[in-house]
């Protein structure tokens, strides 16, 4: 049968055009983009407090663990967390990428996103939070990286989330 020979080369034309897409389609994804000379490339990272409710610790215990962020961080210019965010990054499974010119950045995440100048949290002046450690809290880099010209950073942005918050004066349960 000549047409149903033709039928097959038709098909393994097919699949062979069709596994060379998908091919070129897998390498496409796996590619990373390399990052542009004067960016910062990082980690972000969230230490969750896990000894909370008065629970008695071992003498060994660590009461901490690590977790990847993943969320907006904000690059702020100085060593302190006091003026607009010049530019914004958000972290997928805990990696993230900024261009920036060279300088000295101070990156911050988690709650002290979206609060310039050092302003305190919506919830300051309630039970148990002390204002002013959270007014200075406010100011406080996650990290701080120095850009170089030409070159590419690296910074770990780190966290903290103890079990009642930063600047918890309450008491504890028993």
């Amino acid at each position: 049968m000549p047409g149903g020979q033709d039928l097959g080369r038709t098909a393994l034309v097919l699949v062979s055009v069709t596994a060379l897409g998908l091919g070129l389609v897998a390498t496409a994804r796996t590619t990373r983009a390399q990052p542009r000379a004067e960016s910062i490339v990082g980690r972000a990272e969230v230490r969750v407090g896990t000894c909370c409710g008065g629970a008695r610790r071992l003498d060994d215990e660590v009461c901490e663990s690590v977790h990847a962020y993943d969320g907006p961080i904000e690059v702020r210019a100085g060593r302190r967390s006091v003026g607009p965010a010049l530019a914004r990054a958000t972290a997928h499974h805990g990696r993230f990428q900024v261009a920036l010119p060279p300088g000295t950045y101070c990156l911050v995440g988690g709650d002290k996103v979206g609060v310039p100048r050092g302003r305190g949290a919506p919830g300051v002046g309630t039970l148990h939070v002390d204002a002013a450690c959270l007014a200075a809290h406010r100011t406080t880099c996650d990290a701080i990286v120095t850009v170089r010209p030409g070159a590419t950073s690296h910074a770990r942005v780190s966290m903290a989330a103890p079990c009642f918050g930063v600047c918890y004066r309450g008491p504890m349960p028993p």
